[in-house]
């Protein structure tokens, strides 16, 4: 059994006053704990992951598929895999909640992986290039090497990497 204490994960600003925390991680889903400031918006977007998330504090606002939805303080909720969402916290208090993904989503390099301008429904939303795309899944080949080659070197040196 793998525990991840909060003290020891790196809270990392994702976009602009939204923070990520990768918490646990394994084979089937990663668990990330997220803060949203007063005014913060997370853009648009899409992943493969199915996410399923809990709100510890506050009130978040989701925009998916042109439905507006409020999540509060102790709700949960359900986003499927490639589904386009966004949230905005219109009040002023900090979100705080957790996520889970499946498959795991590992530490948010996302933002450069989704190159969806800041939005909202109803806007233009450009299409993805074929060269955004490749880059994409570039990305993330390469970052799964080097998750490998870190689990490798940890396992031979006898250290329980995520």
């Amino acid at each position: 059994m793998e525990i991840t204490s909060n003290e020891d994960v790196e809270s990392v600003e994702a976009i602009e006053s939204v923070y990520l925390s990768q918490m646990a991680a394994g084979e089937q889903m990663s668990v990330q704990h997220f803060q949203i400031e007063p005014g913060a918006d997370v853009p648009e977007h899409t992943h493969p992951h199915e996410q399923a998330g809990y709100i510890t504090q506050g009130t978040v606002t989701f925009h998916i598929d042109g439905v507006e939805r409020t999540i509060d303080e102790g709700d949960s909720y359900v986003i499927p895999g490639d589904e386009p969402h966004a949230a905005v916290n219109e009040s002023d208090v900090i979100v705080e909640g957790v996520d889970i993904f499946s498959p795991p989503r590992t530490n948010p390099a996302w933002q450069d992986w989704y190159p969806t301008p800041r939005h909202w429904p109803g806007t233009q939303r450009p299409s993805p290039t074929r060269k955004s795309t490749r880059e994409f899944v570039e990305r993330v080949l390469e970052t799964r090497r080097i998750e490998w080659l870190l689990r490798q070197v940890y396992a031979r040196r006898g250290y329980w990497f995520w």
